[in-house]
């Protein structure tokens, strides 16, 4: 019979060739299957054109670097050398940010130290002046006299009394020698 001017034949196949039939397609689904794929079939040609891209733009290898080896140049813009650079860039800046806390822990150690001493000279300071205000010589009793009140500088004790006796020693020199 002719279709178009091609012979067709709509016989059914023999039994012998429906196993040959029946054979081929097994072999081209095992093909399909099997790993690494025959290179002449176009879902190996498939894994080869993902498998160069994932190591150009994932990985960031040249074609010299892949396997099977190609002619391309490696990716400078591929996603592992990015996540390595910037996951480095990371630690460098966690480190300084590290050294920045133990820098300022020992400014705050340090400031903490200055205004402790300053808290205790302050301390020592108080001390001393309360300590030169309480200070008399009349037996804790502080005298508040009037310069010319002379009994009530002798009950404050001899210190008070010496610029009294020194006038009068004066006095009685010079009148001595007026003599």
């Amino acid at each position: 019979m002719s279709y178009q001017g091609e012979q067709v034949n709509f016989s059914q196949p023999t039994q012998q060739q429906f196993n040959g039939l029946m054979m081929e397609v097994g072999r081209i689904n095992s093909a399909l299957y099997q790993y690494p794929q025959a290179d002449n079939l176009s879902s190996a040609k498939s894994d080869t054109d993902i498998w160069n891209h994932l190591n150009r733009y994932v990985w960031g290898k040249s074609g010299s670097q892949s396997s099977p080896k190609g002619s391309w140049s490696a990716d400078p813009n591929a996603i592992v050398p990015n996540i390595t650079k910037n996951t480095n860039a990371i630690k460098r800046l966690e480190a300084k940010i590290n050294s920045n806390k133990d820098e300022h822990s020992d400014f705050h150690t340090k400031l903490t130290n200055l205004g402790n001493s300053q808290d205790t000279a302050k301390t020592h300071r108080d001390s001393l002046e309360s300590k030169i205000q309480s200070h008399s010589h009349d037996g804790g009793v502080t005298c508040n006299c009037e310069f010319w009140d002379i009994p009530c500088q002798m009950g404050c004790g001899v210190e008070k009394i010496i610029p009294y006796v020194l006038i009068g020693g004066v006095a009685l020199l010079a009148l001595r020698k007026k003599k």
